[in-house]
């Protein structure tokens, strides 16, 4: 039995998610989600939803991971299960002054920049929508969006600005990471980190852009008043949990960084991966894809078996992001109907 760690902000959050995460290496209903990479077949584009792209029936039998065979003495911490008490919670707090805010009626969940490495020579990628459960290939402006998904209901600070501007420098420092440059400067290791903290943060709540979730409004006129938040409030107001794991945080300018070279290498919302060698033991690694074929390692070395495709997989609270033709598109439906039933 191989046992994963929730890093969790709520303990009866994590009581409940721990059921899908404690899985057993070699039992075939719990490497559903291993298989996804398994590419029997690629579906031909049958997706009607607006803004997807049809690509037609390419095939590129890339392979990939197809069990949860992998051995380890780590412990991998998802990303998954540390935020969902928000929607059983009514919250009060000052409400907060600030800019006008920029309304993007596209919001990547996952950046466009980043995921551009996985696109063809036509910007395409293989999307799965783990939640829905539907896999489809789409154009890379089209993956992984959200309409208005930063945008705040209550708040008035401009959540999209502060992405755009971690992107602007992250982006970048990715870039060098993948043309073989594995020494950054202090800047560059910082905007990096940042970047990491964005897409870990991002990560937790891309299976809840359509909750709303009570408040009451303390207004700084003195009156009281019941409201709703939405994704961007949510996230806005998660900056300051003290328990939830900040990169910024842990000092990793300090650690040995690397970039590994790899295969077939997928991407998603929960590819920020983070380790420990014991149960109980600090963070020693952050592992992050660059590309299908780059791996970065900030921290301890992995062992070179671990299954990262299958791991990014269960981490992965909505998307999962592939090459053209390696991700097998009807495993979308088959993982979301596992977790819808617990």
């Amino acid at each position: 039995m191989i046992q994963f760690e929730i890093a969790t902000a709520a303990t009866r959050t994590a009581r409940r998610d721990t059921r899908r995460l404690k899985l057993a290496g070699d039992s075939p209903r719990d490497s559903l989600e291993a298989r996804l990479l398994s590419t029997s077949h690629h579906a031909d584009c049958e997706d009607d939803r607006p803004g997807d792209s049809r690509c037609g029936n390419e095939q590129d039998d890339c392979g990939g991971d197809e069990q949860l065979g992998f051995k380890t003495p780590r412990h991998f911490i998802p990303s998954s299960g540390r935020v969902t008490y928000w929607r059983r919670q009514r919250i009060a707090y000052l409400e907060l002054r600030g800019g006008a805010a920029m309304n993007v009626k596209r919001a990547h969940m996952v950046s466009k920049g980043y995921i551009r490495a996985w696109a063809d020579a036509r910007g395409r990628v293989d999307v799965l929508d783990v939640q829905h459960g539907r896999g489809f290939p789409s154009a890379i402006e089209n993956a992984t969006v959200v309409s208005y998904a930063y945008d705040t209901e209550v708040l008035t600070h401009d959540l999209e600005s502060d992405y755009a501007r971690i992107e602007a420098s992250g982006i970048p420092a990715i870039l060098k990471l993948r043309n073989g440059h594995t020494t950054l400067t202090p800047a560059e290791q910082s905007a990096m980190i940042a970047f990491l903290d964005m897409h870990l943060d991002r990560g937790r709540y891309a299976d809840q852009t359509t909750i709303r979730t009570p408040a009451v409004l303390l207004r700084t006129g003195g009156w009281i008043e019941d409201a709703e938040l939405n994704l961007g409030d949510r996230l806005l107001l998660s900056q300051s949990l003290r328990d939830v794991i900040r990169l910024t945080a842990l000092g990793l300018e300090q650690w040995p960084w690397q970039v590994r070279e790899a295969q077939h290498l997928a991407t998603g919302d929960g590819a920020v991966l983070l380790w420990r060698p014991t149960d109980g033991a600090d963070i020693s690694t952050i592992s992050f894809p660059l590309s299908p074929t780059k791996l970065l390692v900030i921290g301890q070395d992995l062992p070179d078996d671990v299954r990262l495709n299958t791991l990014l997989a269960m981490n992965s609270r909505r998307w999962i992001v592939g090459l053209l033709g390696t991700l097998n598109l009807d495993q979308a439906a088959v993982i979301a109907a596992r977790r819808s039933a617990g």
